[in-house]
């Protein structure tokens, strides 16, 4: 039989480790938010001064969201910190189409068409 202490710091280690699993998914869905937001910013990557066709949106979002399937948290928080440092919206565009790259393995090929 586990002692008071022991019994207490189990405890107190499952609480904490409660916590940081829940902060870590409150950060993945900030980001998450941050880059969906920089897309809208950069008009979809569509040319300046354009709306975006729905077709355009709908295409984006759902390339982004397979996209977020297949990341782990550490890769959603790499993917915002490298967007963070650019711009431009070709330099945006960039680091879509190269972070598409780098997962389309997991995906597949030719899933990505906004993002290519």
């Amino acid at each position: 039989m586990l002692s008071r202490r022991t019994e207490s710091a189990l405890q107190a280690d499952r609480e904490a480790a409660k916590k940081a699993k829940a902060a870590a998914a409150k950060n993945v869905k900030k980001d998450k938010k941050a880059i969906t937001n920089l897309l809208t910013v950069h008009n979809y990557f569509t040319v300046a001064g354009t709306a975006p066709a729905p077709a355009t949106v709908e295409a984006c979002f759902s390339e982004l969201d397979l996209l977020f399937s297949v990341m782990e948290p550490e890769d959603v928080a790499a993917f915002k910190a490298e967007l963070d440092t650019k711009s431009s919206q070709d330099d945006v565009k960039a680091v879509f189409v190269k972070t598409a790259k780098k997962f389309e393995d997991k995906i597949g090929a030719g899933k990505f068409k906004e993002f290519a």
